[in-house]
């Protein structure tokens, strides 16, 4: 019967330090996340410094996040507006493109991102983007 007393107790132990712990990380998390979001709306920032207003990607506000290229698919009004601002309305595609580009760019470099890593990423987009002759 001591025996079973002590078990129960144990994995009454481990139920409640386990339940703390999952408290404690979401606490952690959240804290983490409104920091970021309050330090990316100064003019500091990696963002501010790409693109002239304060602001942040999503992928910036949790290091669980992949700061990978999807920020730049997700982003992509926001640079045409900065784009567009920049160049004025009237400016040819290509030029919002290259611009577009040029920001997206400076903002993963800025981010800490390697060059090299850049070019991969975009080797990687532009095979992706061939069509395919499989049939």
């Amino acid at each position: 019967m001591l025996e079973l007393i002590l078990i129960a107790g144990g994995v009454a132990a481990a139920y409640f330090s386990y339940t703390a712990g999952i408290k404690e990380g979401e606490k952690s998390t959240l804290e983490t996340i409104h920091d970021t979001i309050h330090a990316g709306m100064v003019s500091d920032t990696p963002f501010a410094k790409a693109y002239g207003r304060a602001g942040f990607y999503l992928t910036d506000v949790h290091h669980a996040l992949p700061n990978l290229p999807l920020a730049v698919i997700s982003s992509s009004n926001l640079l045409d507006l900065i784009a567009r601002e920049r160049l004025g309305d009237d400016a040819e595609e290509a030029s919002i493109a290259l611009l577009k580009e040029q920001l997206a760019d400076s903002y993963f470099l800025a981010k800490g991102m390697t060059p090299q890593a850049l070019k991969d990423i975009k080797d990687i987009d532009a095979q992706l983007r061939q069509p395919s002759n499989d049939i």
